[in-house]
């Protein structure tokens, strides 16, 4: 696209043209790699989440079964299976461990990286894309969950590319190819998590019909063939499992969508990670922190951008014009689009944290051409004032938070704290001072390398805080000397990747499958899920666990990672060690715990175990 010298949208090379893709862009896309991939095997596999894709992918490599997602040794169907595939497909290569089970996700924040950079490289040129491509990669939440076995980044990417493509498909609506391609990509958000990726591109291509006065798009878009293209892959599996599975279809259908609108789902084993409409705004802004300070001036610039008529009626710049109202169409779906729900989450928001950064990117370099003085002055002094708030933080922030629950368990965690966050302020008010000196490029950069810094030292802190929410050390402590034998037990959590976060660790029984734990399910406060008919081998009573404990069977009892009673969380601390609910009236049989805590575990043994782990 031949890019305009309109200042307010062009790199800044003020009219030059860019060159193609070469050295430059290649050195920072793999460092931009490099970041994301960082440190990836160094700590445990944080549960519930971690556990429940991990745990998932796992089993499809040790059973062969890669079609009906299992957990724990019985099928698990609340999403659809491009993630553990994903996840399967990297333990089966490269070995089952931590480093494998998040590699995926890392691999696709960089593609999502490798979006933002052609997307905003056919913008406003060479120089935007690779500020696009950096900004989103140091974005804490980008950051943050590349090094997660979560599902976010993939949906995240996949939203990303459909709004590439739609803008392809808004800008030359006539070739067929091209939603064809937007169709397959949205097929592939259908694999990984249903219809919500469908929701966000759905309003982005409304705002385009209804704010550019193109209804022809509706016809032109061909969704007499493109629904049925974009739906088939989801519903070949669902059918398939459904014949494996009697009941999925009305689970997900009925349990997994309508009732999480609704806010009725059930379990409600989320709302560890539920938060309110104010909340979840706050979270989408320190997901995309730093670059979260500008929205005032980025919004501005994607409404100048969107709606201006600066550079003229040119088919080049209507295209930009329309590439930034898909932008901030597509930062605003995930934002607002769940603030009605009941069962809104943390991470819902993480899909708009890449279109975010790419207008972040077009404003931060749309201002380095203007000749007013006071051009950068407000985000500098803004800058400043938040940059020596942090870095003051490294002095005083401690006493306010090693009282908290977490970090007396995970005390590690407080010593890098203070170096965390002097990088980060350096980082802000190296970044202030060079837009002071109207130099926006040199700030930009400054700011990225030392978040870069920031985030890789910080990272640590992964490793830190594993106990507090990882079993890896329990389980290399104990399993060895208690032998592939022993019968592990939770005492039933709120989700089962707890459970699964465990077995990870067990490894395989003598006959290569899975080794899986038994979670309590009898206490009413905190019921385990099912899915329509599925066999739930996992699951044990409390006249079993006697049973159990008094056989010669060795067998170990683990108390709750985390907990809440589901209809009355008030009345229940969420860190609680001792055993409660279906084992509290075995407590007397259960004897004393080890002398050992892990994060806010307690583990017991019954008297086979003892032996075996007294050497006797």
């Amino acid at each position: 696209m031949p890019e305009s010298n309109d200042p307010l949208l062009v790199s800044p090379l003020g009219g030059r043209k860019a060159a193609p893709p070469a050295a430059a862009d290649a050195a920072v896309l793999l460092l931009c790699l490099a970041l994301l991939v960082f440190d990836l095997g160094s700590f445990g596999l944080y549960e519930p989440h971690e556990g429940h894709f991990a745990g998932v992918g796992r089993e499809m490599v040790l059973t062969g079964e890669w079609v009906v997602p299992n957990l724990n040794g019985s099928p698990y169907l609340n999403k659809p299976p491009l993630m553990y595939w994903s996840i399967a497909l990297s333990c089966a290569v490269f070995g089952i461990s931590e480093w494998s089970a998040r590699l995926p996700s890392a691999v696709f924040s960089w593609l999502g990286v490798v979006v933002a950079w052609y997307f905003a490289r056919r913008l406003w040129g060479a120089q935007a894309g690779r500020l696009a491509a950096g900004m989103l990669s140091v974005s804490a939440g980008w950051f943050l969950f590349s090094h997660q076995a979560m599902i976010d980044p993939l949906l995240s990417m996949l939203v990303l590319w459909s709004l590439y493509l739609l803008w392809k498909c808004v800008r030359d609506p006539g070739p067929r190819r091209n939603w064809l391609a937007l169709y397959l990509v949205l097929a592939l958000s259908q694999m990984a998590k249903g219809p919500v990726a469908l929701l966000f591109v759905l309003l982005a291509f409304g705002g385009v019909v209804v704010l550019r006065k193109r209804p022809k798009l509706i016809l032109q878009a061909g969704a007499w063939w493109g629904l049925p293209l974009l739906c088939l892959p989801i519903f070949v599996w669902m059918w398939y499992v459904e014949q494996r599975v009697p009941g999925f279809l009305d689970h997900f259908f009925n349990n997994e969508i309508i009732n999480r609108i609704r806010g009725t789902r059930w379990p409600p084993d989320f709302t560890v990670s539920a938060v309110g409409p104010v909340g979840y705004l706050l979270v989408t802004a320190v997901w995309c922190a730093p670059w979260a300070l500008f929205l005032p001036q980025t919004t501005l610039f994607a409404w100048r951008g969107a709606f201006g008529k600066d550079d003229g009626e040119t088919p080049e710049a209507q295209a930009r014009r329309d590439g930034v109202l898909i932008l901030a169409l597509g930062v605003l779906g995930p934002a607002t689009a769940f603030l009605p729900m009941s069962s809104r989450l943390i991470y819902y928001s993480l899909p708009a944290v890449p279109a975010f950064a790419v207008l972040a990117a077009g404003w931060w370099l749309s201002g380095e051409d203007r000749k007013e003085g006071k051009a950068w002055h407000t985000p500098a002094a803004l800058l400043l004032a938040v940059g020596a708030t942090v870095f003051s933080a490294g002095f005083w922030l401690r006493p306010f938070v090693e009282t908290l629950p977490e970090m007396r368990t995970a005390p590690g965690t407080l010593e890098l704290m203070p170096a965390t966050a002097w990088t980060l302020g350096a980082a802000m008010l190296a970044a202030s001072g060079f837009l002071f000196a109207r130099r926006p490029r040199a700030a930009a950069a400054w700011m990225i390398l030392l978040l870069a810094w920031a985030w890789m030292d910080g990272g640590e802190g992964f490793m830190r805080f594993e106990d507090v929410r990882a079993s890896r050390r329990m389980v290399a402590e104990l399993n060895p000397q208690l032998g592939p034998d022993c019968l592990w037990v939770a005492e039933g959590s709120k989700e089962l990747g707890a459970s699964a976060g465990i077995a990870f660790y067990l490894g395989a029984d003598t006959r290569g499958l899975p080794r899986t734990v038994r979670v309590m399910d009898d206490d009413p406060r905190r019921p385990q899920p099912s899915f329509g008919l599925a066999p739930r081998d996992w699951a044990m009573t409390h006249a079993q666990l006697e049973s159990l404990w008094m056989s010669p069977r060795p067998a170990v009892f683990v108390t709750d990672l985390m907990r809440r009673d589901f209809e009355h969380p008030e009345e229940e601390p969420l860190y609680y060690a001792e055993p409660n609910g279906a084992a509290l009236r075995l407590l007397p049989l259960l004897g004393d715990p080890l002398p050992q805590m892990y994060g806010f575990r307690k583990v017991y043994l019954n008297p086979a175990a003892r032996k075996r782990l007294e050497g006797k």
